[in-house]
């Protein structure tokens, strides 16, 4: 194998704990993302309206 090849692979492996880790703070946070837009859940929303937040959830 290659140096390129070895950064490569690297690479792919950091990405894969990047995907990962974000996949635990998503469902930490309970939001995903639907459109390329942040989507929380239902009682997230409900506690950040309660929060006087309302404007950093859209409703849906």
């Amino acid at each position: 194998m290659t140096a390129t090849e070895k950064i490569l692979t690297r690479i792919r492996e950091l990405q894969d704990e990047l995907d990962e880790e974000f996949a635990r703070r998503r469902a930490a946070f309970r939001y995903g993302f639907e459109n390329g837009r942040v989507v929380f859940e239902a009682e997230v929303r409900r506690r950040i309206t309660q929060a006087g937040l309302s404007g950093i959830a859209p409703s849906g």
